[in-house]
């Protein structure tokens, strides 16, 4: 039989010699008929699978793949009549919202997709074409399946968050928090807010810190303990990770933010110290600013600019250009070389005063002792030389 090809014929036939039919002889016999019939047996239908179908979780919906299927035929041509039909299975119902379907005419594939699942998701799908040709005679009206798979990958999306002002302190301020810094902390969707978040933190001048500045994912707060005696400015760079990592194009990472964190600087209280000056016995004990000055401590390096007495001394006086110096009496420093002490006559021993000293802001917090020593004065006796001539 010619392929594909079905029906019936009748078949004549006769037998035929070669003697001839001379002097009326008869070379052929009677003709018998017969019929020959071939029966119709539908064909398989087939047709071409497209490819595997990835979507990004965040991106998932209604999705249509134009011309997915290919090369759709019922079978031989002369059952190009027939009605196709894709018949469409997958084994993760939660992966959809509308099934995947295949359009016969056009091989376009067709599903709806969850979104924002936070999920890796995959279904594996099968595919067969059939037709209404039937199965008589040993027919066959459906393709052999195809499969291919429909995966929703998660994406990690970038937290984010929204800084808060910049920060001025005074120096020496000690530890710092501002409560509630950052704000609107946000994984980076609502299906991420499980993951673990991490403020990431640095700047330009660590030096200005004991304490570097952090941020509290939990709370925003921000924290930092500035150095001591140190000032200036520190410009900070914050960004926030999840764990969520970078798989499939993900981001893990915020955009930097920056601000400013400003330590204004305050006057700090000098220091003085004792010392201790030497003089003799009724002569005056003149004092030098260098005997000041160098017993005058600033952390800022400002200079002294005056002294003042906070207690006078016993068994003498004080006196600046020779009038007395009377308590709690301010001396510039431009004076305190005209500063003496006068003993009383023939005294000698140990007496004290206190003072304390001002770097044009504040003067120290604490008095220092000056311990004044008056020594006896030495001099020179003179005998006769008594001389025996023997």
């Amino acid at each position: 039989p010619a392929a594909n090809a079905n029906g019936s014929a009748t078949v004549t036939a006769v037998l035929q010699d070669n003697g001839g039919t001379l002097n009326g002889g008869v070379d052929t016999s009677a003709p018998h008929q017969f019929t020959i019939s071939v029966t119709a047996v539908n064909d398989a239908p087939s047709f071409t699978a497209g490819a595997d179908q990835h979507i990004d979780e965040e991106n998932g919906g209604a999705y249509e793949i134009a011309g997915w299927a290919s090369n759709i035929s019922a079978g031989a041509a002369n059952e190009s009549g027939q009605t196709l039909t894709f018949d469409v299975s997958h084994d993760n119902p939660a992966l959809f919202v509308v099934p995947p379907a295949i359009d016969a005419t056009t091989g376009n594939l067709t599903f709806t997709t969850i979104s924002g699942s936070g999920l890796d998701l995959v279904a594996n799908v099968s595919v067969t074409l059939s037709d209404n040709g039937g199965t008589a005679n040993g027919g066959v009206d459906s393709s052999a399946t195809q499969q291919f798979t429909i995966s929703l990958t998660f994406v990690n999306d970038a937290p984010s968050f929204v800084a808060g002002a910049d920060q001025t302190v005074e120096e020496d301020s000690g530890p710092i928090t501002v409560a509630g810094w950052a704000s609107a902390i946000d994984p980076g969707s609502a299906t991420e807010g499980g993951q673990t978040l991490t403020f990431l933190t640095s700047n330009d001048n660590n030096s200005l810190f004991t304490a570097q500045p952090s941020v509290d994912s939990a709370t925003g707060d921000l924290t930092f303990t500035p150095a001591a005696d140190a000032f200036g400015a520190a410009t900070v760079s914050v960004r926030l990770q999840d764990n969520g990592g970078t798989a499939n194009g993900g981001q893990d990472t915020s955009a930097v933010q920056t601000f400013l964190i400003t330590i204004s600087p305050i006057n700090d209280a000098p220091t003085v110290a004792a010392f201790t000056l030497t003089g003799v016995e009724n002569s005056a004990l003149a004092f030098t600013a260098v005997s000041f000055t160098d017993n005058f401590n600033d952390v800022d390096n400002d200079s002294l600019q005056s002294i003042r007495i906070s207690s006078l001394p016993a068994n003498g006086s004080l006196t600046l250009n020779g009038a007395p110096v009377v308590l709690n009496q301010v001396i510039p420093v431009g004076q305190l070389g005209n500063l003496a002490f006068m003993p009383d006559t023939d005294w000698t021993g140990d007496t004290t005063f206190s003072w304390t000293g001002f770097d044009g802001t504040v003067y120290a917090a604490q008095t220092a002792v000056v311990t004044l020593t008056i020594e006896p004065d030495t001099f020179t006796i003179f005998l006769p030389l008594v001389v025996n001539d023997n």
